[in-house]
């Protein structure tokens, strides 16, 4: 009886160890993954007029914006931010994303304005320092 006692303890101390081995390296990944994304976007540049807005049901369910840049029609997808930066955005609009910034500015006829990207949108963000 002592003997099956005692290994029921070590599987319970086994599998505490095991879990928060777990939480801990998966909230590392977390914040890994949130820092590329953020390097991503902070080296992604584009300077073009904003051609169409659609939602994409066919991949993902996603969101996104057709800009006229540098001669071509180029996908644009949001998806770090929620989805009122979308909406925000209006067709006609100039969108200006600058190299090794985390900032977009939105110019149309009576506006122009400058958002800073929150990366709001993305799993394991909060309190997480953008550096």
């Amino acid at each position: 009886m002592i003997k099956k006692e005692k290994i029921f303890f070590i599987l319970i101390g086994f599998g505490m160890i095991t879990t928060i081995i777990f939480f801990y390296r998966n909230y590392e990944s977390q914040e890994e993954s949130f820092y590329q994304i953020v390097d991503e976007v902070r080296v992604e540049s584009y300077y073009g007029t904003v051609i169409n807005k659609f939602y994409d049901k066919f991949n993902h369910g996603r969101y996104k914006i057709t800009i006229f840049f540098d001669g071509n029609n180029f996908e644009l997808e949001l998806l770090h931010e929620r989805k009122e930066l979308y909406d925000f955005i209006k067709v006609g609009d100039t969108l200006i994303k600058e190299k090794n910034q985390l900032e977009l500015q939105i110019k149309r006829k009576n506006l122009d304005t400058v958002v800073k990207f929150k990366f709001d949108n993305v799993r394991g963000m909060k309190n997480t320092i953008i550096r």
